[in-house]
């Protein structure tokens, strides 16, 4: 009879790999907004272009931060075992 944790392994490698993904886009999302608002108000000299591209790196770095938390969170499967544990 197969070993069901070293099963449960195989199945759970693309979704470590898939979850590293995302904490790793997150991340990087969240910098790129940074830096969109950090520019936009070093070089735009204008309010309302400013405004905009502002309001745009903060949807960024929300954009991110969902990702972010996304990855971080466990597979539906292991949240329902750990309950009943």
């Amino acid at each position: 009879m197969p070993d069901r944790a070293a099963a449960a392994k195989i199945r759970a490698g693309p979704v470590l790999f898939l979850r590293f993904d995302m904490k790793l886009a997150g991340f990087l999302l969240l910098l790129a907004g940074w830096g969109l608002v950090l520019s936009a108000v070093a070089l735009l000299t204008s309010p309302s272009p400013r405004a905009v591209f502002a309001l745009a790196g903060m949807g960024v770095e929300l954009l991110g931060l969902a990702l972010l938390v996304r990855g971080h969170l466990l597979p539906r499967p292991a949240r329902e075992r750990n309950a009943h544990e």
